[in-house]
C-alpha cells in the first residue's frame, strides 16, 4: 500500500543559497512505496539537483518501511548462492585483504600472502579483492581502540565483512529501526538514530564511512561537520554518493535510476561536492567519480524508460550493458566526470 507522506519547501541551492530552476517535474517513486508526485530542481552554478517540494523530518523514515519489511521477513538469514570457480576467488580475495590490507583473520598460513601483497598493487586485482569497495575498505589498523564508523549502515553487510576480515572495533549508526535490528541480529554494534543523536565523544573514531548516505539526508552540511568532530586528528572520512555529471544521467535524464525520488533528496555534481567541503573545516579532501555500478545504473534506468516501474526489484540484465559500461569508463578515462558514483576522501 502507498504511504502519503508530508512534504515542506526548499527552493534554494543548499550549496550556492541561490534559487533553483525546475530539472524535473512530475515524477514518481519508482518502488511504489510513496504516493504522489515529486520535482526536481537545479542549481545553474554548482549543478547540485535536488527535490522541492522534500519530506518533512518526521516523514523521511516512511520512505523506506516497505523495504526494510520485506528484508525482516527473511527472519535475518543471508544466504550466499554457488559462484563459478567461487573457492578459488575467495582465496584470492583473501589472501590480498590479508597481504595487502593487512587482516590476517581469513587463514593462519601466510605462505603466499607476500605473494598476495605485490599483487594487491594492481588496481584491478584489488578492486576485485574488496569488492570495488575502494576508498571505504580500510587498512588494518592494530590500536584495537581505533573506531570505524559505518554511517547508515542499514542491515549490517559492510561491518559484517569488515568484522569477518578482522577488523577490531566497528559500528554502526542506522535511524531506520528494521534495519538496525537486522544489523544488531548479526551481533554487530549498531546506533539506532542519527549520528548527531550518537553524541559521541570527540576525537573518537579512525575513520567514518558513509556509502550512498548523504545524498538521502535533509542537512548534509551537519552531518559531514558532525564527522569531523568525532574524527580523530589524521582520521578519514569516505563517502560514496550518485553524480548528477555521470554518463548514465546523460544518457536516461529523468529516467535515471538514481534519482530516486522521494528517498534521494540532494544529487550532487563534483563541483557542488568540491564547494560544500571548501567551506568545511576538513584539511584536505579529494574527489574522483567511479563506474562501479554502471552495469546496474543501465539496467535500472532501462526498466525505468521502457515503463516497468514494477519490476525494478527483479531487473534483467540488458544486452548493452557492457557497452554502456565500456563507454562511461572510456569518457573518466579521457578526463571526463562520467561515472556513476562520486567517491570523496577527507581528512582531519
Amino acid at each position: 500500500m502507498q504511504k502519503i507522506i508530508k512534504t515542506g519547501p526548499f527552493p534554494d541551492c543548499m550549496v550556492c543559497g541561490r534559487p533553483g530552476a525546475e530539472k524535473y517535474g512530475d515524477l514518481s517513486d519508482r518502488f511504489g512505496l510513496v504516493k504522489g508526485r515529486f520535482i526536481l530542481k537545479e542549481c545553474s552554478s554548482c549543478g547540485l539537483l535536488w527535490l522541492d517540494p522534500r519530506p518533512v523530518s518526521s516523514a523521511v523514515m516512511d520512505c523506506y518501511d516497505e523495504y526494510y519489511a520485506e528484508e525482516e521477513a527473511k527472519n535475518g538469514v543471508f544466504i550466499s548462492s554457488k559462484r563459478f570457480l567461487g573457492g578459488f576467488r575467495d582465496a584470492f580475495r583473501e589472501g590480498i585483504i590479508c597481504g595487502y590490507y593487512g587482516y590476517r583473520n581469513f587463514h593462519n598460513k601466510h605462505r603466499f600472502c607476500g605473494l598476495y601483497g605485490f599483487l594487491g598493487h594492481v588496481p584491478l586485482l584489488r578492486a576485485k579483492a574488496i569488492y570495488e569497495l575502494g576508498g571505504l575498505f580500510p587498512f588494518f589498523n592494530p590500536d584495537p581502540g581505533a573506531l570505524f564508523l559505518d554511517v547508515g549502515c542499514g542491515k549490517g553487510d559492510f561491518l559484517d565483512f569488515l568484522r569477518n576480515a578482522g577488523c577490531p572495533n566497528l559500528m554502526g549508526i542506522e535511524p531506520h529501526f528494521v534495519a538496525a535490528g537486522l544489523a544488531e541480529k548479526r551481533g554487530l554494534k549498531v546506533f539506532k538514530g542519527t549520528l548527531e543523536e550518537a553524541k559521541l565523544p570527540d576525537s573518537s573514531v579512525a575513520q567514518v564511512t558513509m556509502n550512498h548516505v548523504v545524498e538521502h539526508l535533509l542537512s548534509p552540511a551537519f552531518t559531514l561537520q558532525e564527522c569531523w568532530r568525532i574524527l580523530k586528528p589524521g582520521g578519514k572520512l569516505v563517502l560514496r554518493t550518485p553524480n548528477v555529471k555521470s554518463f548514465g544521467h546523460k544518457v536516461f535524464h529523468k529516467h535515471w535510476m538514481a534519482l530516486d525520488p522521494p528517498r534521494h533528496i540532494f544529487i550532487f555534481s563534483p563541483l557542488s561536492l568540491n564547494i560544500l567541503f571548501g567551506k568545511l573545516p576538513f584539511n584536505k579532501f579529494s574527489i574522483k567519480t567511479i563506474t562501479r555500478s554502471a552495469r546496474n545504473n543501465y539496467n535500472a534506468s532501462k526498466s525505468i524508460s521502457e515503463g516497468n516501474k514494477d519490476n525494478l526489484k527483479n531487473i534483467l540484465p540488458r544486452k548493452r550493458r557492457y557497452f554502456f559500461a565500456f563507454m562511461e569508463w572510456l569518457g573518466c578515462r579521457f578526463g571526463k566526470d562520467w561515472g556513476e558514483d562520486i567517491e570523496l576522501t577527507a581528512e582531519k
